[in-house]
């Protein structure tokens, strides 16, 4: 007769032979896929994307030789042209969900309807996401909201005056220093420093500097919104933290607060 102890044993490694299978070589679990395991990496928890179901995947690859199916989260693998034969399910964003999200979020914040159809919007949304380099839905949703707000929805880049180093760009970067640090991150060698109206246009090379920018100077110190206010100053939050904010400074802080949480919501 077996005991208690060996019966249970024996049934917790036969559930365990159920939901684990071998991929490649190694052991595969269908809980590790939703909990991670200490052996997990980045590139091993890439999210899984058939060609045929561009938003939702209910099957997996041949290679992914599972007993039980996951529904999967909508993201893309970042091999293009196959599926990742290890399954696993990531809470980031693909590039087809941050655009198409943060366009709904931009018809709610504007009261816009056709947002969607705004060529140049989507094309920026499309750089942001690759020089971003990350599905991170808190990080994305942090930048997005202020490079949004700064340029009402990419429509105003630069501010008004003729201070050589005003305000420009998605997130509206001023100052010399902060000029002459976007020359050293600049892989094109754009001095802009020299010519800061350059910061201003809107293609991939002056988003991935400012990218850049945003991950030494503001990413690596704070942690959420209210962390990258702190660091960014926009001059309604300067305002607010001097005790001289007029109602002007207050409806801007909390209407660039509102954009973010539009954002939030949308991604979840």
């Amino acid at each position: 007769m077996f005991s208690t102890k060996q019966v249970v044993l024996s049934s917790l490694l036969f559930i365990s032979s159920i939901y684990t299978s071998n991929v490649n070589g190694k052991n595969l679990s269908v809980f590790g896929a939703f909990f991670g395991s200490p052996n997990d990496n980045d590139n091993a928890r890439e999210h899984c994307c058939s060609p045929r179901n561009k938003f939702h995947l209910t099957s997996f690859s041949s290679g992914c030789d599972l007993q039980k199916e996951v529904e999967c989260l909508r993201a893309e693998c970042k091999k293009s042209k196959e599926c990742c034969n290890v399954v696993s399910l990531c809470s980031g964003l693909s590039e087809c969900e941050y655009v198409e999200k943060t366009c709904d979020a931009i018809k709610q914040y504007y009261q816009k309807q056709a947002i969607n159809t705004d060529v140049k919007i989507t094309l920026v949304l499309k750089w942001i996401y690759k020089c971003m380099n990350t599905t991170s839905r808190a990080k994305l949703a942090v930048f997005t909201a202020h490079a949004i707000f700064n340029t009402s929805a990419f429509a105003c880049l630069e501010a008004e005056g003729t201070w050589k180093y005003r305000s420009r760009g998605l997130l509206a970067i001023q100052g010399e220093k902060n000029y002459g640090l976007l020359t050293s991150y600049s892989r094109n060698r754009e001095n802009f420093k020299e010519c800061p109206h350059r910061l201003a246009d809107l293609n991939c090379d002056v988003i991935s500097v400012t990218v850049d920018w945003w991950y030494r100077n503001v990413g690596k110190c704070c942690k959420d919104y209210f962390g990258s206010l702190e660091i960014l100053k926009p001059t309604e939050w300067t305002a607010l933290k001097k005790n001289c904010a007029d109602r002007e400074s207050a409806r801007r802080l909390e209407n660039r607060r509102r954009l973010y949480e539009i954002l939030v919501r949308c991604y979840e």
